[in-house]
């Protein structure tokens, strides 16, 4: 039992576990003992009842016990206990429900729900985000047989224009430098560029293979500020 709630994740609603081990009166009795022990604590009691390990190594040490095989099929069954549990809340949901069906391998679900995880990031212009999700949403999609083509091609075209608008975020600093530097020192630039990068993605993924384009841009800029070998010898 310790090692589904470790599945469903640190924190845990105890009716996605019920309705996935089928226990109740057992189960209460059970996770009492966990409580006895210090190994969960209950997290809150309304709107309903959840626990939370007490120390997430306690979490990975029951999830990286389970085989994989058993580990995939709780994943489902996660995912699924959602979808009974929540019908009417499943938006306030999709970032879990794509996570547990990537993991246990139901690519139809998996790609369904990091789409719409994507639709909500480019709604809310997070484009990073919703890149992330898009890419997490063709992976799965390209794991379905017989193959989804018209599917596909609606994800390639929503990835593409948010990594069009990530381009032209790339481009911009580019520009301000190419525009600026006849009116502005050399000091000044390299305090801009050390500030702007505030307004980046975040470092995980700027450090990807495919938002690398910013690191070359950022290169190019300071190539561009660098004084040229004649200056330095005549300083």
């Amino acid at each position: 039992t310790m090692q589904v709630a470790s599945v469903i994740g640190r924190d845990f609603a105890f009716r996605i576990l019920h309705t996935i081990t089928g226990m109740h009166k057992e189960l209460k009795s059970y996770l009492l003992n966990l409580q006895g022990l210090e190994l969960i604590y209950e997290k809150s009691l309304f709107p309903e009842l959840e626990y939370i390990f007490k120390h997430a190594l306690t979490q990975e040490v029951a999830y990286n016990s389970l085989l994989l095989k058993r580990r995939k099929k709780i994943h489902e069954k996660v995912g699924e206990a959602i979808e009974e549990l929540y019908p009417d809340r499943l938006a306030e949901h999709y970032e879990e429900l794509a996570y547990h069906f990537m993991q246990g391998e139901s690519w139809k679900k998996a790609m369904e729900y990091s789409a719409l995880v994507g639709d909500r990031a480019a709604e809310a212009s997070a484009n990073a985000e919703a890149k992330t999700n898009y890419r997490r949403a063709l992976q799965a999609a390209e794991q379905i047989t017989p193959s989804v083509p018209n599917i596909l091609a609606r994800l390639y075209a929503k990835h593409a224009g948010i990594l069009a608008n990530l381009a032209a975020v790339f481009l911009g600093p580019l520009l301000f430098l190419v525009l600026a530097r006849p009116f502005l020192s050399h000091d000044r630039l390299r305090h801009w560029m050390d500030r702007s990068i505030v307004f980046w993605p975040d470092p995980e993924e700027r450090s990807s293979d495919s938002c690398f384009k910013d690191l070359h841009l950022w290169y190019a800029g300071w190539l561009y500020l660098r004084p040229s070998p004649d200056a330095e010898q005549q300083r």
